[in-house]
């Protein structure tokens, strides 16, 4: 019996710190916020920052107590004008603000303002599109993510897509060959899918479609969609050519 007690004393005796430290966290963690507020109001950004996530990270009960205030600092903190903050510095902590507050676009905003500034402009544009998927209707997610695919278009495509001499006769070659049985095409450097679509048009039953940009590849599988192209005919693969992997069907 008594070293049944002995054994209930050790355990009260951990639940007792282990509260104590619970309190002592959650303590700090309040402290934290009241300091990341004047920290805002400084404009000490980064420090308002680390100290509201270190907050809602030890004690999530706090985050809508702050949640506006938070939200306001994220857009201050992201905000094109903040030049003098490091994008290496906030794209860790806007990072782990997503995570905290997943269904939130504020946090997926930052994140995709912080990643075009830092140069990362692919990531930009597939976090641009995560908070489409919240908020469908953001104009400023639509005009930011249309923006950057449009900046990732090299300029010469625009000259070969109205040249009308060139592309008929790429339509009349590509016909010639898929008369001639050649009925599985390869369009490496796709780019806008222009040529993968005229393949399809002129009787491909498969053609792939290989580049290594992904503003184009997305460019052009929305143009295959738009021009209606047979379903399961075109597939567009944002990958060096020299690691494309083919079946032995589609071999050319």
């Amino acid at each position: 019996d008594d070293e049944g007690d002995e054994h209930e004393d050790e355990e009260d005796e951990e639940d007792s710190k282990e509260t104590a430290s619970r309190a002592l966290q959650s303590g700090r963690a309040s402290e934290m916020a009241r300091e990341a507020m004047i920290a805002h109001v400084s404009r000490d950004y980064l420090g308002a920052l680390r100290r509201y996530l270190f907050a809602f990270k030890v004690q999530p009960s706090l985050a809508p107590h702050f949640h506006e205030e938070f939200m306001t600092l994220l857009r201050d903190s992201s905000s094109l004008e903040s030049t003098s903050l490091p994008p290496r510095d906030l794209l860790p902590l806007l990072t782990l603000a997503v995570s905290l507050f997943p269904d939130e676009p504020e946090p997926l905003a930052a994140l995709a303002t912080v990643q075009y500034k830092s140069g990362a402009l692919r990531s930009s544009i597939s976090t641009w599109e995560k908070l489409l998927k919240i908020s469908p209707l953001s104009l400023l997610a639509l005009e930011s993510r249309d923006n950057l695919c449009s900046s990732m278009v090299d300029r010469w495509h625009f000259r070969m897509l109205n040249d009308e001499q060139r592309n008929r006769g790429f339509q009349e070659a590509i016909g010639r060959a898929v008369a001639e049985g050649r009925k599985t095409v390869l369009d490496v450097g796709c780019g806008t899918g222009f040529l993968s679509i005229l393949a399809a048009r002129e009787g491909a039953v498969r053609v792939v479609g290989c580049d290594l940009n992904e503003a184009m590849c997305e460019m052009a599988r929305e143009a295959v969609n738009v021009n209606r192209v047979r379903e399961g005919v075109v597939e567009v693969l944002n990958v060096n050519s020299k690691n494309l992997t083919l079946k032995e069907e589609e071999r050319v």
